[in-house]
């Protein structure tokens, strides 16, 4: 037999259980019962709703039916007296028409009656100031043609003292142009046969400096075509047995300068293949005023650029050296 915990023995603990057992199951049948009662109350209380709904249903189409026939009648009461309205106001508008089109009928009568008056007034004071107007225009033209003879006659003579003096102007710029042309090509010639002399003196030296090997210089060397004339001048030209180096000397080197000495320099290429000479053809270009456009255009073209320095001479090789 179980020892009693304070007091409590098993018999009493395993007679609560049973009650509490009985408690519960009394517990589930009250429940089961309030279940099935609210059950029959829900379905008696939807049976009361849908027969509620049906007579609100009832009830609101017979509202829906008698405001539809109203509705109907009164739009029909509605339209008659519209009707009414529209016949008699439109009657009216073709009564004030009518008053509209004989008022403005008599007033258009009485303008245009008006209109006729001051028309034949107008045309009589029109026709007298034309033949004014006449008048004054005949003497105007007369006046006119006067003033237009004697422009005509000074501008002839302006024209022909303008003609006159403007040729004897162009001749006058035309010979001091060719004074200025011939001077400018004296000065050019003395110019660059001065930079010729100045740079021959040590040019051997300077290309040789670069890995040349020249014994020969020549100056104002002619080189002949097929017929006899003569094809091409050069002004300084070094020689070897490998090589030709043509130089030409200027004054003041431009970028047409250098495009002339390429063809040059073409037209060598074809005198030595005629001759049979083998030889590689260069090209220099010297001047004492040599701007950054033609320096830099001389060396993109493959030629050589001969600068004159006080007294001596600097030779400048370009990054690729062109030979023809």
């Amino acid at each position: 037999m179980a020892e009693p915990i304070m007091g409590l023995t098993f018999e009493h603990v395993w007679a609560a259980l049973q009650e509490n057992a009985r408690q519960q199951q009394e517990t589930d049948r009250r429940l089961k019962e309030l279940a099935e009662e609210a059950d029959r109350r829900n379905k008696e209380l939807a049976e009361q709703a849908d027969q509620r709904n049906q007579e609100l249903r009832e009830e609101t189409d017979r509202w829906n039916k008698e405001l539809r026939e109203e509705t109907n009648r009164w739009n029909q009461e509605l339209r008659e007296e519209t009707d009414r309205r529209f016949k008699e106001l439109a009657e009216e508008a073709d009564r004030w028409n009518k008053e509209l089109r004989e008022e403005t009928d008599r007033r258009l009568k009485e303008l245009a009656e008006q209109a006729d008056l001051r028309h034949k007034e107008l045309s009589e004071e029109q026709k007298r100031l034309a033949e004014q107007a006449d008048l004054r225009q005949q003497e105007t033209d007369r006046r006119f043609n006067e003033l237009a003879e004697q422009a005509d006659l000074r501008h002839k003579e302006m024209v022909e003292e303008a003609d006159r003096r403007n040729k004897e102007l162009g001749e006058k710029i035309e010979d001091g142009y060719k004074k200025m042309r011939k001077a400018l090509g004296e000065w050019d010639n003395k110019m660059g046969k001065l930079v010729e002399h100045i740079i021959k003196a040590g040019l051997v030296e300077n290309f040789n400096g670069l890995g040349y090997a020249f014994t020969q210089i020549g100056q104002r060397v002619d080189y002949a075509r097929e017929n006899g004339e003569i094809g091409a001048e050069v002004d300084i030209q070094l020689e070897d047995k490998d090589t030709v180096i043509a130089v030409e000397a200027k004054a003041t080197l431009t970028v047409k300068d250098i495009k002339a000495h390429n063809a040059r320099m073409a037209f060598l290429r074809e005198w030595a293949d005629r001759l049979g000479d083998a030889r590689r053809y260069q090209g220099a270009l010297a001047g004492m005023i040599i701007s950054k456009q033609a320096r830099d255009y001389t060396l993109k073209s493959g030629f050589f650029l001969i600068e004159l320095s006080g007294k001596t001479t600097a030779v400048t090789k370009p990054p690729v050296v062109k030979s023809w």
